[in-house]
C-alpha cells in the first residue's frame, strides 16, 4: 500500500507528532471517509479540514501511465480544490471528480467506515 498523503502541520519525530497508519485523531480533531476514497481531518479548532490521505494498491502501479493516472494526476486534483472556496458538500463533489469510481477499480483503496471508524461523507 502507497499512502499519499498532505500534511499542513509541522512534522516532528521526536515529539510524536507525525500520522502514520492506522490514522488517529486527537479529541479536537475530526475525521470523514469521503467518498469512501479520502481521508480527511480537520484543523482541530479551525473545524475545516486540513489534512487528507488516500491510499493506492502498489500492484497497480505497473508503469508511469499508471504512476500518472493513480498518482500525479489525483494529487494535482486534490492540491487545485481549495476548502475555503467551497462550501463542504461542494468540495466533497470536486474530491470524487479528482479520484473518480474508476481508479477504485484501477487500484485506489476503498475505504470502508468500519475499517477505519470514521464518519462517513
Amino acid at each position: 500500500m502507497l499512502h499519499i498523503f498532505l500534511w499542513l502541520d509541522k512534522v516532528s519525530f521526536d515529539e510524536d507528532y507525525y500520522f502514520a497508519f492506522p490514522i488517529e485523531c486527537d479529541e479536537s480533531e475530526e475525521m470523514h471517509n469521503v467518498g469512501n476514497r479520502l481521508v480527511t481531518w480537520n484543523g482541530g479548532e479551525t473545524g475545516f479540514p486540513f489534512g487528507w490521505a488516500y491510499s493506492v494498491k502498489l500492484f497497480a502501479i505497473k508503469d508511469k501511465e499508471a504512476i500518472k493516472e493513480l498518482i500525479v494526476d489525483p494529487i494535482s486534483g486534490l492540491l487545485s480544490i481549495d476548502p475555503r472556496q467551497f462550501a463542504r458538500d461542494e468540495w466533497e463533489n470536486n474530491v470524487v471528480k479528482a479520484l473518480p469510481d474508476s481508479l477504485l477499480q484501477k487500484g485506489v483503496l476503498e475505504y470502508r467506515d468500519e475499517w477505519l471508524d470514521l464518519k462517513s461523507r
